[in-house]
Formats: structure tokens, sequence, C-alpha cells
């Protein structure tokens, strides 16, 4: 099965409403390695951004694997993406509000990634010409938005078609608890080429573990597992 996901990944280069962008500074609040771990297993952040500030309570997605992958821009021989990967991805919620999520690239204190927050889908990303002994270090990022996100919540509003009763609780169901693999191809145009610039992959897998999560979902009745290829 194909996943378009390039549907889902250009809105916001699509849309017509004009972009907005703050500068924010964000704040590990735990320390950047745990003790005896080697790498964050959680992370804890402070991020003042729009005259709030907003809490992520993040954890590490261990289902994240990229060996085989291949990365191709048309036109060019596709690159295979070995070694080890820089970095973790993580996901968590804001504030500790469940409605409010996000989906990071973390690499020594750079995020990259969305949050949705309050019916709006934010990009973060660390700002261009910073280094880790300046101002601009990984502390600081760039944070740009443009449209709401229609419905409510992380998972995406389906509605009961007009006329059509929702079916009664006692209709029987039957679910085979089978796991299930579902192939992935991820597209981006050249305006989310040129956005995301060397970030682009680290983007693109940070939403695919957003989609990994959807599928995850108790209400899917079955455990489903992208294949990215």
């Amino acid at each position: 099965m194909l996943l378009l996901a390039s549907l889902l990944l250009s809105a916001q280069l699509a849309s017509p409403l004009p972009q907005e962008e703050e500068i924010v500074f964000s704040e590990n609040l735990n320390g950047s390695i745990l003790p005896g771990l080697g790498i964050p297993a959680m992370l804890w952040y402070r991020l003042p951004a729009f005259r709030e500030t907003l809490l992520l309570d993040l954890e590490q997605n261990t289902g994240m694997w990229i060996e085989g992958l291949t990365v191709q821009y048309l036109g060019q021989v596709p690159e295979l993406l070995g070694g080890a990967e820089l970095g973790i991805y993580l996901t968590g919620i804001i504030n500790r509000d469940p409605e409010l999520v996000a989906f990071l690239h973390w690499n020594e204190g750079v995020l990259l990634g969305v949050l949705q927050y309050r019916g709006t889908k934010f990009h973060i990303q660390p700002l261009k010409g910073g280094s880790p002994k300046s101002a601009g270090g990984p502390g600081t990022h760039i944070l740009q938005w443009k449209s709401p996100i229609s419905g409510q919540g992380f998972m995406c509003s389906v509605k009961t078609p007009p006329g059509n009763p929702r079916p009664s609780l006692q209709t029987a169901k039957h679910f085979a608890s089978l796991s299930r693999f579902m192939e992935t191809l991820v597209v981006a145009d050249d305006n989310m080429a040129a956005f995301y610039s060397t970030g682009l992959k680290r983007y693109l897998l940070t939403v695919m573990v957003a989609a990994a999560k959807v599928f995850k979902h108790p209400s899917t009745h079955n455990p489903v597992t992208l294949v990215l290829t």
C-alpha cells in the first residue's frame, strides 16, 4: 500500500495565508544525557513563544530504524542512508495536555519538527547561522506557522455523514489481532526541499514518526507498522 505523505507534508507551503514566524529560545530542563543511558530517554523543554510558555514533555521514539532507507532527488542517483543516525526522534505533549502534541528530532540541543498547539501547526527548526558558542547557538530556534488545523486534537476529525446515524453499540464487531505492515513512500517537492535544506530528511522522518503513532493508536484494534522505502 502506498501512502502519499506529500499531501500532509506540503500543506504549510501551499497555503495562501501569510507566514508568521518568531525567534524562540529553548531551555532544556533536565540536561542532555541521563546517567547510565548515554542517550536522553526523556527530555523536558521550556519554550517561551507568542507571550506564552510551552512546556514540552518529550520521550524518545525507539521504533525508528533507517537501515536500508534511500533518499533520491529527481534526476540524481539514489543515496543509501548508512551508518549511525545522528540524534534521536522524540514524541510528546505540551503543557501536560494530550491534545497538544510534539514530534521532534533532537541532536545536541537542536530541535526540528512539528508542534500542534491549539489548532495550529507550528514548525520549529534551528536558526540559520548560529553556532554552539554564539548567541544563536543550539538553543535559538525559529518558529513558523500559517493556517489553523481543521478539527480538534491530534487525530483527523471523522464525522458521520448527514442522514447516516451512528451504528448501534450492540453491533457485533470482529477484529483480527494480526501485525500488519504498510509500505510507505514519502515525497517532497522543490519548495519543501528549499525550505528545510539539509534538515529535509530529518523533518520527513519526524512526520513519519507522527504517522506511525496514529497507526499504533488503540482505535485501530490492530498494530500497523509503517515501512519507509
